[in-house]
């Protein structure tokens, strides 16, 4: 069996994991600001 070449051209990481980490590095570094969290399952 063949695998599809464009396997190799994916990133390693998952989008909305890095998002959440980033989100919260900031909230770390920024306690006296609120987020508001537009993700998914968030109304």
């Amino acid at each position: 069996m063949k695998i599809n070449s464009n396997f190799d051209l994916l990133v390693p990481n998952y989008l909305f994991a890095d998002v959440a980490r980033k989100t919260n590095e900031f909230a770390a570094q920024n306690p006296d600001k609120e987020i508001i969290r537009l993700g998914i399952g968030d109304v």
